[in-house]
């Protein structure tokens, strides 16, 4: 009866990431509304926060000036005692200079520069992280998305530079693969797709009604769930493509994996209440995020599934509870344009789920508390 109880209890876990995993896979093979307009070129400014990046400032703001059209260029130094200013202002860019002990991190770097930019003319803000570079043409792709009607808020895709690097960097780009097919699937069904907190556009009326809380770590994760209770609903544009490099040490990349995946689950605490509220209140609007709040690192979520395997065997329900993130998953590749190394460095996995369970409890721990902005180390071992 214990167990039987314990089984029910880990397939309702399980249930609402299941259903928005199909949902949006399936929203994936839709086919793609086509435009054929040419986007003027929008009156706006590219913001990019850094902190102590003057390795990787110089990189992305020359690709940024390598864009097809002409924008303003800010460099928010947030706290830095490197030479970021020095750099960015000798490329071109202008500087804002921050300095707060009591107050560090993305977000609070992006709110002092929206709140003095919006005294200016610009309609339209970007946000690009100082380690990335942009494709030649992702304000040209921005500008005929807008064209296309996308008024409100826009997020280009997010992809990794430094995929074939190592096994690690390549299996992270998997699950970039799959951050791929889900917001190509909820844009194709219509949905609010989501930021990534790197290479998205805002219009400036945006910014003044919902402005960004620095109260969490996944800023980019709880800034969409405020902007869709707020009515809005971000449109994906994913030939408008940002590159960045991810960690190549276990340090580095369990630094990263436990921020992220720490501030999730407390953005999960917070948010699940509001959203179910306003479901209930016949916002239909909200249950998608909702579902997708509640689905789980596709790591846990096949540990899960593994339970369920283990406690009852290979039952109907436990068959589609495996299945369906494996089709995902594989899809996601094939649609994202992987290669056959991705899809072998899949055999790798189990390695990495028992890495994440040997990790949880750093995870736990980026999950209790609000954490000031950590400059991942992205160099090699």
């Amino acid at each position: 009866m214990i167990l039987l109880i314990f089984w029910f209890l880990i397939a309702l876990i399980l249930l609402p990431g299941t259903v928005d995993l199909i949902l949006v896979t399936l929203g994936s093979l839709l086919p793609e509304k086509k435009n054929h307009k040419s986007g003027d070129i929008i009156h706006g400014v590219v913001v990019i926060p850094a902190h102590n990046e003057e390795k990787t400032i110089g990189s992305c703001i020359k690709s940024l000036h390598n864009m097809e059209g002409d924008i303003h260029i800010v460099v928010v130094a947030d706290n830095c005692d490197d030479n970021t200013a020095m750099i960015a202002r000798s490329m071109g860019a202008e500087v804002l200079e921050r300095f707060s002990e009591d107050a560090r991190g993305k977000p609070h770097a992006l709110n002092f520069a929206f709140h003095q930019l919006l005294q200016r003319n610009f309609e339209w803000f970007i946000v690009v992280d100082a380690d990335t570079s942009v494709n030649s043409n992702f304000l040209k792709e921005i500008c005929l998305s807008l064209q296309c009607g996308n008024r409100e808020v826009i997020q280009g895709r997010y992809s990794i530079r430094n995929a074939r690097e190592s096994r690690r960097t390549r299996l992270m780009n998997v699950a970039f693969h799959s951050q791929y097919l889900r917001m190509r699937g909820k844009s194709r069904l219509g949905l609010s797709t989501g930021i990534q907190g790197n290479g998205f556009v805002l219009h400036r009326q945006v910014i003044e009604r919902v402005p960004m809380k620095a109260k969490y770590i996944t800023e980019d994760l709880a800034y969409h769930l405020e902007l869709v209770m707020s009515g809005y609903t971000v449109n994906y544009c994913e030939s408008a493509e940002v590159f960045s490099d991810m960690p190549l040490s276990k340090e580095g990349i369990k630094s990263q994996r436990s921020r992220w995946e720490g501030g999730r689950f407390r953005v999960v605490r917070d948010y699940f209440p509001k959203l179910l509220k306003k479901l209930i209140r016949g916002n239909l609007y909200c249950l998608e995020p909702l579902l997708d709040l509640l689905l789980l690192p596709l790591g846990y979520h096949m540990v899960g599934v593994i339970i369920l395997i283990l406690l009852t065997g290979f039952s109907p329900l436990s068959l589609i509870y495996l299945m369906v993130p494996i089709v995902h998953v594989l899809l996601s590749i094939y649609l994202g344009g992987g290669t056959m190394k991705d899809f072998l460095v899949l055999a790798t996995a189990p390695y990495y789920i028992f890495w994440k369970l040997v990790n949880l409890g750093s995870t736990i721990h980026f999950s209790r508390k609000n954490t000031t902005w950590i400059r991942t180390d992205r160099e090699n071992e």
